[in-house]
């Protein structure tokens, strides 16, 4: 099936971050993009980057499939000035008509669903009622994540859920304990890690005076993990199946990539289906990814739940469409920041690298490079491939 891809990303970490983080994420999604598909942006992306994906999975000029969204809303949403954009809607209402075309965005929301029946898209995600109501979100909120874990009896990590910034204050300084131990406080609807604001109770304090507005906030005990590892399902239609498990990349509280497959811990794939098949009964369809907390024992605690169109989903769904490595036999790398040298030309010499792996491991620029350093994907059959992958990549990109 053919797909417009929406990446909605402000849905999830709200339009003042995604006016800071947009152009890198339209770069991230631009290779799943496939000959037939169209693609909604808030604005062109970088020229260089959309003519090396034409080149990689060999699309006609970007004319005939990225279409720009005219910004007709504030604060900005892509999804609502789609929904205002005639001319978009008329384009895409056409190119269904030719053989059938199905909206795929980057967060299921109510207005994404709207677009869909605007220009007579197709919709295969969770169903239209769940979506009305709002449960997608609910999919992703961090305090409805830890209901839900208790119902199922899965450990997770305890907390407060506050509003008012004389509460925040008081359960920081609960869980603290008076010693200056490390909190967490963190937007209980916001991905990728932004809003989630690690330190004293002093630190986090001053951060959430900086933008709260009387929104629900979790507040938590700081918890350092022996590893920090994702499990992803998909739910169908028919079914809810287990993809797998990566190792994530943590530096300095934040996500830096990660590795697939991980073996973790043998009970990762019941508790993981636990969840999938409780969204699933509730109407839910799509990618559900949960990240989990590893002790030094071994113990599972659940994090939080991503149920959109995030990391894990996304490398694998490039191994696959791209490389032709299905989740059965990928294993791959992610960086979100790969050192490169200043005046390598990324594009040309992920081309050089991939000649010379001649088909046994593959590497993938997914954004640009910036400060040093770009994403990359690393893929390949098998773990000795991708390390050596890994290793040439580090001698073409940083000589």
């Amino acid at each position: 099936m053919r797909k417009a891809w929406l990446i909605n990303v402000e849905d999830t970490v709200g339009p003042e971050i995604a006016g800071r983080i947009l152009d890198s994420y339209l770069l991230r999604y631009l290779p799943l993009v496939s000959p037939g598909d169209f693609f909604i942006t808030p604005h062109m992306p970088h020229s260089g980057f959309v003519a090396y994906v034409c080149r990689l999975k060999n699309l006609p000029p970007p004319k005939n499939w990225l279409i720009a969204a005219r910004p007709g809303s504030r604060p900005y949403s892509l999804c609502r000035s789609a929904l205002q954009d005639d001319a978009l809607a008329t384009r895409l209402r056409r190119a269904g008509t030719d053989g059938g075309l199905e909206l795929y965005p980057f967060m299921q929301t109510a207005a994404a669903l709207a677009l869909a029946r605007k220009c007579g898209l197709q919709w295969r995600g969770t169903a239209p009622e769940a979506v009305g109501a709002g449960y997608p979100a609910e999919l992703n909120d961090k305090a409805r994540f830890k209901e839900v874990s208790k119902k199922l009896g899965i450990r997770c990590i305890g907390g407060f859920v506050e509003d008012s910034l004389a509460e925040i204050k008081k359960a920081a300084a609960a869980l603290s304990g008076g010693a200056g131990r490390r909190v967490i406080i963190k937007k209980t609807r916001s991905g990728g890690g932004y809003g989630n604001y690690a330190g004293t109770p002093d630190e986090v304090l001053a951060r959430v005076a900086q933008w709260h507005s009387g929104e629900p906030v979790l507040i938590e005990p700081y918890e350092r993990f022996g590893a920090v590892c994702g499990t992803l399902s998909l739910l169908t239609d028919r079914s809810c199946d287990y993809l797998g498990a990566d190792r994530q990349f943590i530096h300095g509280d934040s996500w830096h990539g990660c590795s697939y497959p991980h073996a973790g811990q043998p009970q990762l794939r019941e508790l993981s289906l636990a969840y999938a098949r409780y969204f699933h009964e509730r109407g839910a369809r799509g990618y559900v990814n949960l990240d989990w907390g590893i002790g030094e024992t071994g113990t599972l605690t659940a994090i939080e739940c991503n149920f959109r169109l995030n990391g894990f989903s996304h490398i694998l769904s490039i191994a696959e469409q791209v490389f032709g490595l299905t989740p059965e036999r990928a294993h791959i790398k992610f960086a979100s920041a790969f050192p490169v040298a200043q005046e390598v030309p990324v594009f040309d010499a992920a081309d050089t690298l991939n000649k010379e792996l001649a088909g046994r491991a593959f590497a993938l620029p997914a954004g640009l490079a910036e400060h040093g350093t770009m994403p990359l994907l690393l893929a390949a059959e098998t773990e000795q491939e991708l390390a050596r992958a890994d290793s040439r990549a580090g001698e073409i990109f940083t000589p």
